[in-house]
């Protein structure tokens, strides 16, 4: 399967590169800077979900999926529906895995999707062929939403690591007043 994510790479940025090296020195959590970087693009992961395609289709049943609810100490099984729009619900921000740096992804998160759905954000993407053997156009929806809002996610991005920065300041001037 591809790789459905954009990678916006901000290492040769000299401001952000900046601000990063001063929350190092503050000792910033890898939380703090993680839910700054996910505030400061709102704006790409909206406009993901607004470019993001939805099925024409009403309520869709996932075949032979039996889904069991309890109630009352008694199991139900019910058959499990999938909504128009679970593309759309499932874009957010990830977490990348790395010791040393800070890595986030802005697509479609797996833990919000079922296992259809993660492939077929793959095929939206890349295009496939149907059963019938013809083409479905590739639509790249997460490249249109990231050129669009790139110089504003970024300029976000900035204003939330300044606050984080400044906020942090406030916190180490507090503490060496105290003592």
């Amino acid at each position: 399967m591809a790789n459905t994510n954009i990678k916006i790479d901000i290492q040769g940025l000299d401001t952000l590169s900046i601000y990063f090296k001063e929350l190092a020195e503050l000792g910033t959590n890898k939380v703090q800077v993680h839910a700054a970087i996910k505030r400061g693009s709102r704006s790409l992961i909206s406009r993901a979900k607004s470019e993001a395609p939805v099925s024409k289709r009403e309520v869709k049943k996932v075949s032979g999926k039996v889904r069991y609810k309890i109630t009352r100490n008694k199991i139900k099984s019910v058959l499990q529906y999938t909504l128009p729009g679970a593309l759309k619900r499932s874009i957010g921000y990830m977490k990348g895995k790395a010791k040393n740096s800070i890595i986030g992804y802005i697509g479609t998160v797996k833990k919000k999707m079922s296992k259809e759905q993660v492939f077929y954000d793959a095929f939206v993407i890349n295009g496939h062929k149907t059963r019938g053997k013809t083409y479905v156009k590739s639509n790249p929806y997460l490249d249109r939403a990231a050129n669009s809002t790139k110089e504003n996610v970024l300029n976000d991005v900035e204003g939330e690591l300044t606050t984080l920065i400044w906020k942090q300041k406030q916190k180490a001037q507090q503490k060496s007043g105290q003592k």
